[in-house]
């Protein structure tokens, strides 16, 4: 898996009776550039969540810099880079209220 940044295998995540992720498979190379496109209501953000570790799959594995989103995702958490676009999601990686806007990115 060296020389994938990102590989997700045969990822579901339901919610109750909603299947939001189904069967997703992606590699991603080291170095590059990717995109995740779609309607409102595609689970981009929802697929997103499970590679940053915040969400957990419901069948299938992940692995982000090869770790493993089910069971390193603080390791995740610490090694990649990251710029926040809601309260919500900034909070959940435990940044003060007062940070949430005013934190450079390095």
């Amino acid at each position: 898996m060296g020389e994938f940044a990102i590989v997700m295998e045969n990822v579901v995540k339901e919610f109750e009776n909603v299947v939001a992720v189904n069967n997703v498979n992606l590699k991603v190379a080291e170095g590059e550039l990717f995109g995740l496109l779609g309607p409102n209501g595609a689970s981009k953000t929802t697929t997103v969540n499970i590679l940053c570790g915040l969400l957990k799959p419901t069948r299938g594995s992940a692995f982000v810099g090869g770790y493993d989103v089910q069971r390193e995702t603080a390791e995740i958490k610490r090694s990649i880079p990251h710029l926040f676009l809601s309260v919500a999601l900034s909070r959940a990686y435990g940044f003060p209220k007062s940070s949430t806007f005013s934190t450079p990115v390095k």
